[in-house]
């Protein structure tokens, strides 16, 4: 990844690495990035463990994490160096007993989590209605189990680092079901809530890419 000083402006073409949400298509977030941000290049990756260590292979002018993918990306706790970073639909941490807020009780995790080792389609489902996204459940799975697997014990242990919050960039919609926005701004009031938006990247990107964002 490169340095933030090496961006020198938002004009010239960018290669921004990301990391999707839970259950979401990273082939499907690509295609929402790409009708986005035109100009750059986007590279989606899976949320799973390896997600961080594919990214810092490339060579990557920005890093953006989506929703779980968020988390993975605040959760890390960069070098003296640390890349430019944009944050979408950000979970500090998943449970609503970890006060970082998140709206969802640790119980319904769970219940995902247990439907989830009898189903991973039907726990899948059960996970993008929480999120208001029921309709992108696919009859396979969004990636590798083992990913989904992984993805879902990464929601209820990780938590947001606060050096690498602090120097990101939060955007976040309105209506989002999963975020507190009083909580999360209580610490980072740099956030940026994107009026009458959900937590669906579907909506909540073209109408952060409307307002012209300018990593730097």
């Amino acid at each position: 990844m490169k340095n933030p000083s090496s961006i020198t402006s938002s004009r010239r073409v960018q290669h921004w690495g990301w990391i999707s949400g839970w259950a979401i298509p990273p082939t499907a977030l690509a295609q929402v990035a790409q009708d986005c941000w035109p100009r750059h290049r986007h590279t989606v990756v899976a949320p799973s463990r390896h997600a961080l260590a594919q990214l810092q292979s490339l060579d990557l002018d920005v890093v953006v994490g989506y929703s779980l993918g968020a988390l993975l990306l605040l959760s890390h706790r960069f070098d003296s160096n640390p890349p430019i970073c944009l944050a979408f639909a950000p979970i500090l941490a998943f449970d609503r007993e970890s006060g970082l807020g998140g709206k969802t009780p640790a119980r319904t995790r769970l219940a995902v989590q247990t439907k989830f080792d009898a189903n991973p389609i039907a726990a899948s489902k059960l996970y993008l209605r929480l999120l208001g996204m029921t309709d992108l459940a696919g009859a396979e799975p969004a990636y590798e189990i083992s990913d989904l697997s992984w993805g879902l014990e990464a929601l209820g242990s990780l938590r947001a680092a606060p050096t690498t919050t602090k120097h990101s960039q939060l955007f976040i919609g309105s209506e989002d079901r999963v975020c507190s926005i009083a909580e999360i701004s209580a610490t980072y009031p740099h956030l940026t809530v994107i009026p009458d938006t959900s937590h669906d990247f579907r909506v909540l990107l073209p109408r952060v890419a409307a307002r012209g964002i300018n990593p730097a």
